[in-house]
């Protein structure tokens, strides 16, 4: 494996990651807990639906309109008392639901006007959020992970690196852009004190002035005798 300089911006990317991740998931865990303890503190029991409305609002813009559904229903608690509540479904239920029909209700057993309408999957969206952060967070660890290795490897290489002369390979274009400018990267060979054969390529360079480098051009190689594969083309050629 070649060695690229530490990037300054993948701790950056680390902790933003890691950051959205944890508000992501600390989201979707306080939704998906919170929505279970409701389902779970409360009664379960059959209303009706008794009227249907679409609240409009006007945009800033002349035309933007949001619709809003709404549902209107009635239940009666275990004391026998009866009990309505609304509640903003979306379209596709609203469509599907007409005056009349059997909805469950959830309600509060000390406070029945506390309510609302039981939905299957209540809990998606905390799911949905808790996968969101834990993915962010497993990227961020990762970025955080290949940033320390990185610098690690670098420290080590700058310090315990054994010198070698290698052999240009050619010019590889790449699909990076710096500042407005294409990058390159140079493919180099090499062989080891311990006369392994190995190859390499250079960290990013601009294209434009094309880097002073050409296919058989003798150059100068640090390795970590210890890991070969760890290498880095030298800035300057023999």
């Amino acid at each position: 494996m070649h060695l690229v300089h530490p990037n300054k911006f993948t701790p950056f990317i680390a902790v933003v990651l890691l950051l959205f991740g944890l508000v992501f998931f600390g989201a979707g865990r306080a939704t998906y807990h919170g929505e279970v303890q409701r389902e779970d503190g409360s009664v379960k029991t059959s209303g009706t639906v008794v009227a249907r409305s679409v609240d409009t609002t006007h945009g800033s813009h002349p035309g933007d309109r949001d619709s809003n559904h709404r549902l209107q229903y009635r239940f009666t608690d275990k004391g026998g008392k009866q009990f309505e509540g609304t509640m903003y479904v979306s379209p596709a239920l609203y469509e599907r639901l007409l005056p009349g029909d059997t909805v469950a209700v959830t309600y509060l057993p000390h406070d029945p006007r506390t309510n609302g309408l039981y939905l299957e999957n209540d809990h998606l969206n905390g799911l949905i959020f808790l996968v969101m952060g834990g993915l962010m967070m497993l990227a961020g660890i990762f970025f955080a992970y290949i940033f320390i290795l990185a610098y690690i490897l670098y420290r080590r290489l700058r310090r315990d690196g054994v010198v070698t002369e290698g052999t240009i390979a050619g010019i590889i274009s790449t699909k990076v852009t710096l500042r407005d400018v294409p990058q390159v990267r140079v493919a180099f060979s090499f062989r080891s004190f311990e006369g392994r054969s190995l190859t390499g390529v250079s960290d990013y360079m601009p294209s434009e002035p094309p880097p002073p480098f050409k296919s058989g051009d003798k150059v100068r190689v640090r390795y970590l005798r210890s890991h070969p594969e760890v290498n880095r083309l030298e800035e300057s050629r023999h």
